[in-house]
């Protein structure tokens, strides 16, 4: 697979409470036109992250090919 096989998804998480914290950083993906029913949204990806008070930190998601990947009917 080469890079224009996936998109990189970056986004900055920042703690803007005033006490340390842990977040799950979530991915979702949504297909409206599958050949088949599909959920509304699907857990794509994740990340657990742990910030100080007003730390930031950047996320990066990459989706590929096997994330997209899913049954049809003849499965």
């Amino acid at each position: 697979m080469n890079s224009s096989d996936s998109i990189l998804v970056v986004f900055k998480l920042t703690n803007t409470v005033k006490y340390a914290g842990e977040e799950f950083a979530q991915l979702y993906l949504r297909d409206e036109v599958a050949s088949i029913a599909r959920p509304v949204k699907e857990l794509k990806d994740f990340e657990k992250v742990n910030l100080k008070t007003g730390e930031s930190k950047e996320i990066r998601f990459v989706i590929n090919k096997e994330k997209l990947i899913f049954y049809n009917r003849q499965l």
